[in-house]
């Protein structure tokens, strides 16, 4: 693989298509074509300089699916070149407290594919295998794009409806409220 063109944000205000180069996994990653990524409020807001946790420059997009071609030498899963996956872009140690307790959403690490780290506005991006779903034979990359913020959207219907059984009105926590 050669150079590939990728949404780059310099800084806030600064958006181009560049060249980066492609990605290598790490020993537990996998590198994914991507064949479709959604754009989220949350880019926005790093395009204009509002989400404290992203470095700049930075390749955003964390709503994506594709395929996988290439896979780090001990990368969980059994995955293989071919694979049609949707990405979780959350990144979570698994050591502090939250992560242990089973919240990973609390991490005090927390990271994300797109938001802390180069995400899927490319050609190409390594992600942790772990962080990968295979997708149904009938499933396109579009409807692959949208798995994370369906996600989202059921889990906090969920949560809420939960409060609502226990007699709190409060809804879901925004992590960076």
């Amino acid at each position: 693989m050669a150079p590939h063109a990728s949404a780059i944000i310099d800084t806030p205000g600064s958006v181009r298509v560049g060249d980066v180069p492609d990605p290598t996994p790490r020993d537990r990653d996998v590198v994914v074509r991507v064949g479709a990524c959604g754009i989220c409020g949350t880019d926005l807001h790093i395009a204009d300089g509002h989400f404290p946790p992203s470095p700049y420059p930075i390749v955003p997009g964390h709503e994506f699916a594709g395929e996988i071609v290439e896979v780090g030498a001990n990368a969980p899963g059994g995955f293989v070149v071919g694979d049609r996956v949707a990405v979780d872009p959350s990144l979570f140690c698994g050591y502090c407290g939250p992560c242990r307790a089973g919240h990973g959403n609390l991490c005090a690490n927390w990271g994300a594919t797109g938001d802390t780290v180069d995400g899927a506005f490319a050609e190409y991006v390594a992600v942790p295998a772990d962080t990968c779903y295979r997708m149904p034979d009938g499933m396109t990359f579009q409807e692959g794009a949208l798995v994370e913020p369906v996600s989202c959207a059921v889990h906090a219907s969920g949560a809420s409806a939960s409060r609502r059984a226990n007699g709190s009105s409060c809804s879901a926590r925004a992590r960076w409220a």
